[in-house]
């Protein structure tokens, strides 16, 4: 009777244990250079937008080919609320069913929205990559746990293998007047 009572002990204790932590396959400079590769990429998933006046929420679709992305907002019931490209030749967004175009994404957004979104480093920072001027503090695994760059502070969490890559899934932009939370539900690699 005492061995069942410590079989059923132990088979107790390790099936509350958390599951060991998604390791990265190598090390960071050769994960780093793996993320850099992946140009063609789409997620799924939901993005708040708060600042001091105003709060949104929306269901986010991103989808990047080389340095040429894509970004609608939809709201929870499919109704597209923006849609934003950024080509080679400049960018487009369609915002109640009118058209704008500007060369630069970022100003485009800011000028007809008035949200601060910095889609040009968001194309890295989604697959939990710094560059340039960046400050990144790693986590024990060896992937990005945040960042600094200019006035953003940028925290990641909730890591999980995609295909062969590990990604975050949860990404939080902060700075002195708004906060961005992006929310991955699907990742796909292309």
């Amino acid at each position: 009777m005492r061995q069942l009572l410590i079989i059923a002990a132990v088979i107790v204790i390790t099936a509350c244990q958390s599951p060991p932590a998604t390791q990265l396959p190598t090390t960071y400079s050769n994960y780093q250079n793996t993320l850099i590769e992946l140009t063609d990429w789409k997620i799924e998933g939901r993005l708040l937008y708060r600042d001091a006046n105003d709060k949104h929420s929306a269901n986010l679709f991103w989808h990047q080919q080389g340095q040429n992305f894509s970004l609608s907002l939809n709201t929870f019931l499919g109704t597209q609320i923006l849609s934003l490209t950024q080509t080679e030749q400049g960018a487009t967004l369609i915002l109640d069913g009118e058209t704008y175009q500007d060369s630069d994404a970022k100003r485009l957004l800011w000028r007809l929205t008035g949200w601060h979104l910095p889609v040009d480093e968001l194309t890295l920072w989604i697959k939990g990559l710094h560059a340039g001027d960046a400050i990144p503090t790693f986590a024990e695994e060896g992937w990005l746990a945040e960042l600094r760059y200019q006035q953003w502070q940028v925290e990641y969490d909730n890591y999980r293998k995609t295909d062969s890559l590990v990604l975050p899934h949860l990404i939080e932009l902060t700075d002195p007047q708004r906060r961005i939370k992006i929310k991955v539900n699907q990742w796909t690699t292309l």
